[in-house]
């Protein structure tokens, strides 16, 4: 049954048919509903003790799953009326939904006891009721609020709300102004809470469990114009469901007489875009938010130096204005006013920031301002002058330029990419591929246009632009254009010829070399050259297929033809000598010409120094050698010195040569070496001397890589006057004609051993002219590579060399039998860049290697080149 009327306990119940049926009478189950309950406990009391294998629980049972509280081991007394209390706290078990109680007693088949006895069956709860309170705690001042009209700091209150009900409950706050004027014209209030979706006077707030706390703002904001007045700000803490006030707060608003203004401005973030010198407006909004009649006066002020008060106007329209610099307003009254901007002449790109104030004219103290945004875009203006706009010129290969002035009147600084549109012909480029960096607001600049005016260009006129790319805005180009009239253009050009590391000789057979003439012109032409020399030099034209000058023919733009020149020195001649070619156009009437030339160096440049060695004297029939000293005067090349002798006089009584192993040989710089000239004389060539003493002179010869010197040395031979009949005059007399008879058939015999000598000399001279060549040869291979043993007449560079030695007369006469031949070297592969070999063959001691650097030279040397 019920405890009270209105209070159904437990309810009815349900039946329990197993525990009816046993017994045979109605008991009831009672179903608990757990989630009823902020908790719960559930006590007993027993005493006695049940046997081994059998228990007692207080059981809760929903069915599905059963919670049971042990007896039996709960510690209860096992003493005769000695009762223990039992407490099985419930809170939290199965506080979700329903469930039955009960005992439950357990037993095997074993013995028993007296038994444990059980009295008491008693449940403590707290009910979930429907009834709460709540508490709330706030920050506002006991004394209130004071606030004027546009407070720019009105009052903001926070507060915690607290449920201290058993269940989840829904609250709503409710504020407002006892002055419903302030409620219906301008919602002051404004409340912030969990409730992201509300924020009005009246703001229901999320479901907040049992104890659960939650905070929350509300925002007073005082209408301009307010009145001096007292006012009641109300805070209600309504039930959402019932409207049951739960709490409320009452707060004193008192509101004081002030000056106030605000400045607004409605638009975009940049209110203007104006380039320099560009006019614009940008609205705004001035109101009174004070509650009393005030003046306010307009200003403004920039953040940019470039901006000033020239560039600023204040108006009451926007068309039709007038110039204003305050306004009056009443309490509460708004006007709207128009700001007149000016973009100044050098502004440059960005943003510039306005700050428009408005300040009160006493007594009104207040003041207020509103910042805006001017935008300044940049502008290109890029502009490009040449200092000629037509460009006359020839093919000529000379260098033009042309001067472009290149000014920004943009206003912002930028740097400008150069690209040329032309004739590929005409070569034409700039001197850099951009400009410089060039300042806004007619800064300039010079770009050139560099014209080579190459060799051949065809004549005709052209079109040249030059364009130009802003880097900071690709897509402002601008350009310029140049006009170029290239003319009919005659233009010759000579080669010259390079004759260094060569030298010549006066008296020497004459060489040819020949010149290149080119038509470098942009038309065909026709040449007639000149030769100019210096004295002591003799040359002319020798005529060839291409140029012949009884007959020249036309050459076409870009092709050349070759002037064979002769040229030879005279003899004696020494020095520098050069020769100029000349070559003049016929179609320009001769008017245009160029030369080549070529330098020769003739006799001794000093890189070569010989020094004759003493007067030598030969006294009888045979050979003796007489030295010369090769001095290399160059400081840093090797020189190849092949060596030669004239005999002069000599050669009509004397046998006159190079010794062999010196005939050619290489030379470190600063190195010294001797040479011999063999002087060779028969008895018969002895016996024949026009007198019995002769003095003669040889020229020797030094021929280098870098320089060619000259010496003379002397050999003088004495015959004893005895050997040709020198006596008195009688016996002179008394022989004559035995003498007669003698030189007659001396002569007769002389002449046939002298056509004999003469053919073994033929031979005997060739032999040992490719012997001594080969040992020249075998000496600069020596000093090239240092796999020839050096000879052992070249002393170390820098050692002076030992006085020179004679060498003792022959007693013999030599037998002129040539030595034999040694046998040719096999034929050989040649390997690449190597000359052609003798027909003989690889010469005598040389190697492959040896014949590839120096068989050209071997070859001229003996006639096979």
């Amino acid at each position: 049954p019920a405890d009270y009327p209105v209070d159904p306990g437990f309810g009815y119940g349900t039946g329990d048919s197993d525990i009816a049926n046993y017994y045979g009478l109605n008991f009831c189950r009672i179903s608990i509903e757990g989630h009823d309950y902020v908790s719960m406990q559930l006590t007993s009391q027993a005493y006695g003790g049940l046997g081994s294998g059998d228990e007692v629980s207080l059981i809760i049972d929903d069915l599905n799953t059963r919670e049971q509280f042990n007896l039996s081991t709960a510690g209860v007394s096992p003493t005769t009326n000695d009762w223990t209390r039992l407490i099985w706290n419930l809170t939290g078990v199965k506080d979700t939904g329903a469930y039955y109680m009960g005992l439950h007693f357990a037993s095997d088949s074993g013995g028993s006891t007296s038994g444990m006895h059980i009295d008491e069956w008693l449940l403590f709860a707290v009910q979930k009721v429907t009834e709460f309170t709540v508490t709330v705690e706030c920050n506002n001042p006991e004394t209130g609020y004071i606030v004027i009209p546009a407070d720019p700091s009105p009052p903001v209150l926070y507060c915690t709300l607290t449920n201290n009900g058993y269940m989840t409950h829904t609250m709503q706050i409710v504020t407002e102004v006892s002055n419903q004027t302030w409620m219906i014209a301008y919602s002051p209030l404004r409340i912030d809470s969990d409730n992201l979706n509300d924020h009005d006077n009246a703001v229901p707030l999320n479901p907040l469990p049992a104890g659960q706390s939650t905070s929350f703002w509300i925002n007073l904001t005082v209408p301009p114009g307010a009145n001096v007045e007292e006012l009641n700000w109300t805070v209600e803490f309504r039930d959402y469901y019932t409207g049951v006030v739960k709490e409320s707060m009452l707060m004193p608003l008192s509101v004081d007489a002030s000056y106030s203004v605000q400045v607004k401005y409605v638009g975009p973030l940049v209110a203007q875009t104006l380039g320099p010198e560009d006019v614009g407006l940008v609205k705004m909004t001035l109101t009174n938010t004070g509650n009393q009649m005030a003046y306010w006066n307009l200003a403004a002020y920039f953040n940019r130096s470039e901006w000033g008060s020239e560039h600023i106007r204040f108006l009451n329209s926007s068309v039709n204005s007038s110039e204003i610099t305050y306004l009056q307003l009443e309490k509460a009254a708004a006007q709207d006013f128009w700001i007149e901007f000016i973009g100044p002449d050098d502004i440059g790109p960005g943003l510039t920031e306005v700050t428009v104030l408005a300040s009160g004219q006493s007594p009104a103290t207040a003041q207020e301002t509103r910042k805006i945004q001017i935008l300044t875009p940049t502008e290109h203006n890029l502009s490009m002058v040449p200092s000629q706009d037509t460009l006359t010129a020839e093919a000529d290969g000379h260098t033009r330029t042309v001067d472009i002035e290149v000014t920004n009147f943009g206003n912002d600084l930028d740097r400008f990419d150069l690209s040329l549109t032309a004739d590929w012909t005409l070569g034409v480029t700039t001197h850099s591929p951009s400009t410089e960096e060039i300042g806004p607001f007619g800064d300039s600049s010079t770009v050139l246009l560099i014209f080579p005016m190459t060799y051949g260009i065809r004549p005709d006129t052209y079109i040249v632009v030059l364009e130009a790319v802003s880097r900071s805005d690709p897509t402002y180009v601008t350009s310029v254009q140049i006009e170029v009239e290239v003319l009919t253009t005659h233009m010759l050009e000579v080669s010259d010829v390079d004759m260094s590391g060569q030298t010549f000789q006066g008296g020497a057979d004459a060489k040819t070399t020949s010149f290149e003439v080119s038509n470098v012109g942009n038309d065909f032409d026709s040449i007639y050259v000149e030769l100019i020399t210096t004295p002591g030099m003799s040359a002319d034209i020798v005529p060839n297929e291409q140029y012949n000058p009884a007959s020249p023919s036309l050459i076409e733009k870009g092709t050349s033809v070759n002037v064979t020149v002769s040229y030879s020195f005279d003899e004696g001649f020494n020095g520098q000598a050069v020769l100029k070619v000349k070559a003049y156009s016929e179609q320009s009437g001769r008017t245009v010409s160029d030369e080549g030339e070529a330098t020769f160096q003739v006799g001794s440049q000093g890189w070569i120094e010989l020094t004759a060695g003493p007067e030598v004297i030969l006294d009888d029939a045979g050979w003796i050698y007489v030295n010369v000293t090769v001095h290399n005067r160059h400081p840093t090349n090797d020189q190849l010195i092949v060596m030669e002798v004239e005999p002069n006089l000599a050669r009509n009584h004397a046998k006159v040569r190079i010794r062999t192993q010196d005939g050619s040989f290489v030379l470190a710089p600063d190195l010294q070496r001797t040479a011999s000239v063999k002087f060779e004389i028969t008895e018969t060539q002895f016996l024949n001397l026009p007198d019995n003493e002769m003095l003669f002179n040889l020229t020797v010869t030094a021929t280098g890589d870098d320089d060619v010197a000259q010496t003379t040395v002397q050999v003088r031979v004495l015959r004893d006057p005895s050997l040709v009949g020198g006596g008195d005059a009688d016996s002179q007399g008394g022989a004559s004609i035995m003498t007669w008879v003698t030189v007659i058939g001396g002569i007769l015999l002389a002449a046939g051993l002298i056509g004999v000598l003469v053919m073994v000399l033929i031979s005997t001279t060739r032999e040992e002219e490719e012997i001594s060549s080969l040992a020249g040869y075998q000496s600069q291979l020596e000093a090239t590579y240092g796999s020839v043993p050096e000879a052992p007449i070249v002393p170390e560079a820098g050692v002076p060399l030992p006085p020179p030695t004679h060498d003792p007369p022959s007693v013999e006469t030599p037998s002129g039998v040539p030595p034999e031949s040694p046998p040719s070297a096999a034929a050989a592969e040649l390997p690449a860049g190597a000359p052609p070999l003798p027909p003989d063959g690889l010469p005598p001691g040389w190697d492959m290697e040896q014949w590839q650097h120096y068989g050209q030279q071997y070859l001229e040397q003996h006639g096979l080149a």
